[in-house]
């Protein structure tokens, strides 16, 4: 078994935890490790669409980066049939 810890949650958010599991024939585990992996994707995916709106707002930045996209398109079938 994996090596466990303890961590002070409000009863409220184990009782609705514990729901969940139960709800779900899952453990609260399991039901906490999926909030956790989902709340670093939607964190991601925000700081991803931040740094994309700033590149966007530096027109220099956003010309390379057409430039270097437009250089990169060209190498997507390199060597490959178009069929």
């Amino acid at each position: 078994m994996a090596a466990t810890t303890t961590i002070g949650i409000r009863e409220s958010t184990k009782r609705k935890v514990a729901e969940l599991a139960r709800r779900e024939d899952r453990s609260i585990d399991a039901v906490r490790a999926e909030t956790n992996a989902r709340y670093e994707a939607h964190n991601f995916g925000n700081a991803h669409n931040r740094g994309y709106q700033r590149l966007r707002l530096g027109r220099a930045a956003w010309a390379e980066h057409e430039r270097q996209l437009a250089i990169d398109d060209g190498t997507f079938l390199d060597g490959l049939d178009e069929a």
